[in-house]
């Protein structure tokens, strides 16, 4: 259901690349581009990722004064068509209506603020208040390049926030709360109708766990921004990770949120994994901060030690996660 749709998405993609670096995709990649990008766009949650990425190029290549070709309008149109029929789709309708009878009786009562918290939360808490690998890779590699890049202390501080958040509160929560078992309140604040209720919603602790998860996430935002070092790709990638992230907020208006589970996080976690690869090539590239005016050689030498701090560091982590997952077997009583 999520993977042919991915896959088109990549396909009609391609060319979109290839005029992004200066080159002229050959006709008949772009043509078959435009029915990939029709049958991509016709699931909600990539027209709602796709659409603002294809707008937001139509608005880099006007911007910076570069003629927009026709195989982007044309992807943009079938895009935008596509959205547009699912918002007027008669049959849209009735499903939601079904939904709603079958799902969430009570998804009506809730409002615009309501349906948009819900969302949020749902989209951000299995990342931060649980164990996700691929964000806390993310959250890593953002600390790797802004560690190489800048030197100064507070840009540091702000890298490592969201990583040391993500392994205390998510990837390894068991041990502690442990060790500081008061902190449950972090990992248990979201239920089925969001974390702010109106069983809770005059209680300042309850808005605890919501503003550390938005924090989080707005220093990920800042921290990618940073790492790529203010350059039109750096615009490009925020944009490209608030896109992913609007692909699962959009949940908060579906009334199967819950029904459907972590199977609609896929794209979000997509645009993760692409901005994990851009953070590494990134990192591999990138000029040694800690060594202003340093010979070619000798950066060239320091970026190969900083990979292979890294490859160190991430195969112990690694060990140390294998370790874990077994240790969650093993007290569970999992024997398969």
């Amino acid at each position: 259901m999520f993977l042919w749709p991915a896959a088109a998405a990549l396909g009609a993609l391609v060319p979109l690349a290839a005029l992004c670096r200066g080159r002229k995709p050959r006709w008949w990649v772009a043509a078959l581009s435009v029915p990939g990008m029709l049958y991509a766009t016709n699931m909600e949650q990539l027209a709602i990722l796709l659409l603002p990425l294809l707008a937001g190029l139509v608005v880099w290549f006007l911007a910076t004064q570069k003629r927009v070709h026709w195989v982007l309008w044309a992807q943009l149109g079938a895009a935008a068509a596509n959205a547009v029929w699912i918002l007027l789709c008669p049959g849209t309708r009735l499903r939601f209506e079904g939904e709603v009878s079958s799902w969430y009786a009570n998804f009506g009562m809730k409002s615009l603020l309501a349906k948009l918290e819900l969302g949020a939360s749902a989209a951000l808490d299995p990342l931060v208040y649980q164990r996700d690998l691929i964000f806390f890779f993310f959250c890593l590699l953002l600390a790797w390049c802004i560690f190489i890049r800048y030197k100064a202390v507070f840009y540091r501080v702000l890298a490592l926030a969201p990583l040391l958040v993500c392994m205390a509160l998510g990837m390894y929560q068991r041990y502690t709360l442990a060790v500081f078992p008061q902190l449950a309140f972090f990992t248990g604040a979201l239920d089925g109708e969001g974390m702010i209720t109106l069983a809770n919603a005059n209680s300042l602790t309850a808005y605890i766990p919501l503003v550390l998860l938005y924090l989080v996430f707005a220093l990920c935002l800042v921290n990618l921004y940073l790492a790529l070092g203010h350059t039109p790709l750096a615009l490009a990638a925020v944009w490209a990770l608030c896109c992913g992230f609007a692909s699962r907020l959009a949940l908060g208006f579906s009334p199967t949120i819950w029904t459907s589970g972590v199977r609609t996080g896929f794209f979000f976690s997509l645009t993760l994994l692409v901005l994990c690869a851009l953070l590494y090539r990134q990192a591999a590239l990138a000029p040694v901060a800690a060594l202003p005016g340093a010979g070619a050689t000798r950066a060239a030498k320091s970026r190969r030690a900083q990979k292979w701090v890294f490859g160190v560091v991430f195969a112990a982590y690694c060990l140390l996660q294998m370790y874990s997952i077994q240790e969650i077997r093993i007290a569970s009583g999992y024997t398969g």
